[in-house]
């Protein structure tokens, strides 16, 4: 449409009290409407929309009003106002797609939200009822939209999906970089859990129909902002770990979406967003991989009913080491975490896949997949594991302390005793002799401080099997040792439980930062 068109059309417009179609929007025009100014709003797009040709539409401002008006109506929590603005902006895109999609690509070149796309602000709508349960539907609603436009329209869109603001506060976010923000404010609001699912739902929708472009936006690094240098994992990785305990359907999901992206990356590129240190916030230290294995011990403390979800969180890990070199994550995991989060002081991944893999079994969880991923670790480079188990950090007990302790707190011939014996036993037998020799004098040590009286201990646990014992010449003891002779000042696994729960309290958003 030419501008003398449009500007023909604007200047033959009936002019509007409260702002309408027709009247653009000022440098000193507020987003924050009057319930009358409002409703004027919605009664003018209704009849506008019914009477206007296309190119009217697309030379109006029609929707940059209602996107005003929604804006102001999220805001004073007005639901039914909400809705009735997504019904006129739908029956816009079943008039013409092609015009709402342009619409929505559009720059407010004025105001508070100069710079910012209309697509941008309605996702931000969309994350800002994401704080109250009671907000539900606007979130149906808006999403709706969405689904509706990303479905009618071509891949091109998806640029406007992932295009980044330039400009102010927003700089550095898109659209769907809002969209994992809200998945990440919903999975910690509390009651929201259809909130978040529906969320969830539209995120896999998205990559679905965009798998190359949104997998980019999950693994390249955000380029300003309040989220400078992190990536869209980072998000979905702190979205699984408000969601693990009690929201199976969300974590499935998540771990699809997260799943699928491996398709569409590079390796390294891969690599570098689970594997990039957070330079700043209370995550400080730590990489998106540790995030995911927290996620995975919060799943195993929940007894019974959490397979599902810890399935899919240790498929999704498979793909990310059968894509990523085993060398690379094994070096990751193994070394030290030096972080604000006092969660993790003392740890490394290496501690945390481990954990995770206790706690499963600890909760009745079959861990077996777990174990073919440690295998692997194992295989890929024993040498540095074993370094990793029998190294103590800050002055705590080392991880392969951990393992004996709940090895032999385990009742003789469980699964808990059998699996760590096994995965001793996988340890043992990939290390050379002279790894051993190291490996068996660590145990000796750990049994010895366990039990100060015994002055030869056998390193048959070390391996879990009798044949390990004739690598080094020792005194045989017995191979298991009951929780009560030795462990009667550790943990019991109900208080371990409320201990790891409080440590992974939701961190408001602005902290993420």
């Amino acid at each position: 449409m030419s501008d003398f068109h449009k500007d023909s059309f604007l200047e033959f417009a009936p002019p509007v009290e409260f702002g309408g179609p027709t009247t653009p929007i000022l440098e000193t025009t507020s987003p924050d409407l009057s319930n009358a100014e409002i409703q004027e709003i919605i009664t003018q797009s209704r009849t506008f929309i019914d009477s206007a040709i296309n190119e009217e539409i697309k030379a109006s401002y029609l929707m940059e009003w209602l996107t005003y008006a929604l804006y102001s109506s999220v805001k004073m929590r007005q639901e039914s106002t909400v809705r009735d603005i997504c019904s006129i902006v739908f029956k816009l895109a079943e008039k013409d797609i092609d015009t709402l999609s342009t619409l929505l690509e559009k720059n407010f070149e004025v105001g508070p939200f100069k710079g910012q796309a209309l697509l941008f602000v309605w996702m931000n709508a969309l994350y800002s009822s994401t704080f109250d349960a009671r907000t539900y539907t606007n979130i149906v609603a808006i999403n709706y939209i969405f689904a509706y436009v990303i479905e009618h329209t071509t891949l091109e869109f998806s640029s406007a999906l992932t295009k980044a603001v330039e400009e102010g506060q927003e700089q550095g976010k898109s659209p769907f970089i809002l969209m994992l923000l809200s998945l990440i404010q919903a999975a910690q609001t509390r009651f929201n859990q259809p909130a978040t699912t529906h969320i969830a739902k539209f995120l896999l929708f998205c990559m679905g129909k965009y798998p190359e472009a949104t997998s980019q936006v999950l693994i390249q690094p955000i380029a300003a902002g309040a989220f400078h240098n992190k990536h869209g994992l980072y998000l979905l990785a702190n979205a699984l770990k408000f969601s693990v305990k009690d929201n199976s359907e969300t974590s499935q999901i998540i771990c699809k979406v997260l799943g699928d992206m491996v398709h569409y990356v590079a390796a390294d590129s891969l690599a570098n967003a689970l594997l990039a240190k957070i330079a700043r916030g209370p995550q400080e230290g730590l990489v998106p991989l540790h995030i995911i294995l927290r996620s995975l011990t919060s799943a195993a403390y929940v007894n019974d009913s959490n397979h599902e979800t810890i399935k899919a969180v240790i498929d999704m890990l498979e793909q990310f080491f059968n894509i990523i070199p085993l060398p690379t994550i094994i070096h990751a995991l193994s070394e030290e975490i030096v972080s604000k989060d006092h969660t993790y002081g003392g740890k490394h991944g290496i501690r945390m896949l481990v954990e995770a893999f206790i706690a499963g079994m600890e909760h009745g969880h079959d861990m077996s997949a777990l174990m073919a991923l440690f295998s692997k670790l194992i295989n890929s480079n024993p040498a540095l594991l074993m370094n990793a188990l029998t190294r103590e950090i800050n002055e705590k007990p080392s991880c392969l302390e951990y393992i004996i302790r709940k090895y032999n707190e385990a009742a003789e011939s469980t699964t808990l005793s059998v699996q760590i014996g096994e995965l001793l036993r996988k340890i043992d037998e990939s290390l050379s002799l002279d790894e051993k020799v190291l490996w068996n004098a660590h145990v000796t040590k750990i049994y010895a401080s366990l039990m100060p009286a015994a002055t030869e201990v056998s390193t048959e646990v070390a391996a879990g099997t009798e044949a390990s014992a004739a690598a080094i010449d020792t005194t045989e003891t017995p191979s298991h040792y009951t929780k009560a002779r030795f462990f009667s000042t550790v943990h019991s696994t109900a208080l371990m439980a409320r201990e790891h729960d409080q440590e992974d309290n939701p961190t408001p958003p602005s902290r993420l930062h």
